[in-house]
């Protein structure tokens, strides 16, 4: 078992005694001690008190249940604010002293953040009812209470990762040219086994596959891009968990694919937390041959929370876009927590040839933007490889709540281009928008800058 204390999962058992409808997703105490633990706030659910993990910029702690839980947090000095977000949850804690207290009535992802210090990130699961039987051929299956290194693991036809509540597993995983293949469990998927320079990985990559699905797990210390689809059709990912540090740290990378589902996901990236992409990157984990410069179609992104820090965006289309149609792209009742760095809650940079068309952004709240807003263009960029530049045409943004602050109040822009008159953005619809309770009628009110667009319409 090799030692490490930088970051880890780690959560004490809930007795049974106390909520048979909660269990802890965490290590037992019992391990030797090589999780960094969060030393500064203590936490219970349901009066049972729970150990948590840390990382340089979060504590953070897994939990199952399937009815209402009391979480109490306390802290060593006095607490004067305590704030539960997404804000959509309308979850309000109460504070006595040094402690806050609060009630979530169903499993939900939740960031608590209390003053100044780090936040606490809350990752749900309702309990299983079904597992894996850990004897059947198809399942590797990883045990709780242990750490399993397993350097790069290959699944194949209609084969589970299992990993249990209560396991580590460091390494990452691949699938190539499979069908009904599946990575589940309330365990923790650690890429801290490659380090960032030559000798990085992408921590997932299905290429090829076909009815795959990933749940559940929790991911953390990557060194890429953290999870990749490459050229897959038929895919759903549904309330995975993921705190990623270093640059290029993209959540969630669907490149070359069609017919993705992404529900309840939980991303803090330093860089995109949601890209869509066409363009190979081979040499960060797969040398497969699998084209990844394949069109994308019917991608839905729904019920996610977004936290953006340093570099990249909240949900990108692009810069790598070398196919000839991305098309038929949803992103559905999401909450943008933060966006730090210089990139945009929305974003789409078409830097190659495609029509990136049917964009639909719906039922989104933004939080906190630092610099840009709304960032469509038609680039030039670095990572343009196709001789010819495409177009960006019908867009709508529908139901949209921007929280502005003092922060970002007369800082942020928006911005809509094309490159020329050939290669412009066209037919965009920007519906209910709102700044806090203001509504956005005009271009003004959006700070909006516009090259080379055509037909913005505001509802």
């Amino acid at each position: 078992m090799k030692m490490q204390t930088n970051s880890q999962l780690a959560a004490s058992d809930v007795s049974s005694d106390v909520s048979s409808d909660v269990s802890s997703d965490g290590l037992p105490d019992g391990l030797p001690d090589v999780i960094s633990r969060a030393d500064d706030v203590r936490v219970r659910i349901n009066d049972v008190a729970q150990t948590m993990g840390a990382t340089q910029t979060c504590n953070y702690l897994c939990a199952a249940w399937n009815s209402a839980i009391t979480i109490e947090i306390e802290c060593d000095a006095p607490i004067s604010t305590c704030a539960v977000r997404p804000r959509s949850r309308n979850v309000s804690a109460q504070i006595e002293g040094n402690v806050a207290r609060f009630t979530l009535e169903n499993p939900q992802n939740v960031s608590i953040e209390i003053d100044d210090m780090k936040p606490l990130f809350l990752f749900a699961n309702e309990t299983e009812h079904e597992t894996p039987s850990p004897d059947d051929a198809n399942v590797r299956y990883f045990r709780a209470g242990e750490i399993h290194e397993i350097g790069e693991l290959f699944l194949h036809d209609d084969q589970t990762l299992y990993i249990e509540g209560g396991a580590i597993v460091r390494g990452c995983v691949r699938a190539t040219n499979a069908k009904n293949v599946r990575i589940a469990g309330h365990g923790v998927l650690d890429g801290s086994t490659f380090q960032r320079g030559d000798n990085a990985r992408m921590s997932i990559i299905f290429e090829d596959c076909h009815n795959a699905r990933i749940e559940n797990i929790t991911m953390i210390e990557p060194s890429s891009w953290m999870l990749v689809l490459g050229g897959c059709d038929g895919v759903a990912i549904e309330n995975l968990h993921q705190i990623g540090e270093v640059m290029s740290s993209d959540g969630i990378d669907i490149v070359g694919s069609r017919n993705v589902t992404v529900r309840n996901y939980f991303l803090r990236n330093n860089d995109d937390c949601v890209a869509i992409k066409a363009v190979n990157y081979h040499g960060l984990g797969t040398d497969s041959g699998v084209d990844w410069r394949q069109n994308v179609e019917n991608i839905l992104v729904e019920g996610c929370v977004f936290v953006n820090d340093r570099g990249g965006n909240a949900v990108e289309i692009g810069f790598e876009t070398q196919c000839d149609s991305m098309r038929d792209i949803t992103f559905r009742n999401c909450d943008v927590l933060s966006v730090h760095g210089s990139g945009a809650a929305f974003a789409i940079h078409n830097g190659d040839r495609a029509v990136v068309e049917n964009v639909l952004y719906e039922d989104i709240r933004v939080e906190h933007h630092y610099d840009k807003l709304i960032d469509l263009r038609v680039v030039d960029s670095v990572y343009r490889r196709d001789e010819n530049f495409g177009t960006i045409r019908n867009i709508t943004f529908r139901n949209i709540r921007v929280y502005r602050q003092p922060y970002n109040m007369g800082y942020t822009t928006s911005i809509i281009g094309g490159i020329n008159a050939q290669h412009a953005i066209e037919n965009v619809v920007i519906e209910d928008f709102y700044y806090n309770d203001d509504k956005v009628t005009d271009a003004d009110a959006l700070d909006l800058y516009v090259k080379q667009a055509r037909n913005i319409e505001f509802r």
